[in-house]
């Protein structure tokens, strides 16, 4: 079993690398949260094999973790919503260009 000092340094390491991973999303970089998923996971394991005292204790750590995550997800959808309207925008230029391709065909094939 992990002792608490060790479950909040994690904790506090988890919430730099979600800092970090907005950053990156921010400045248009890709992100993989993979490696963040299962240590979340792990530290979640090892903090409900803890007594009910001692994962008291942890209660701030993991707010500021949940904080975190919560901040890098609107960031996530923000992104996501930007995007799609990106794509949007996009459509009405692809169909001129297929319209325009198509009537450049015709053409050719008139003459």
């Amino acid at each position: 079993m992990t002792d608490t000092n060790t479950i909040a340094q994690h904790l506090r390491t988890l919430q730099s690398e979600l800092s970090t991973a907005q950053l990156k999303l921010d400045s248009g970089e890709d992100i993989d949260l993979t490696a963040s998923e299962k240590n979340i996971t792990r530290v979640c394991q090892d903090i409900a094999a803890l007594p009910k005292a001692q994962r008291d204790t942890l209660q701030m750590p993991l707010l500021n973790l949940l904080d975190e995550a919560d901040k890098l997800y609107q960031m996530i959808q923000l992104k996501h919503a930007e995007l799609a309207q990106k794509i949007k925008g996009l459509n009405p230029q692809r169909q001129a260009m297929q319209a325009y391709g198509k009537a450049a065909q015709i053409k050719k094939e008139d003459e």
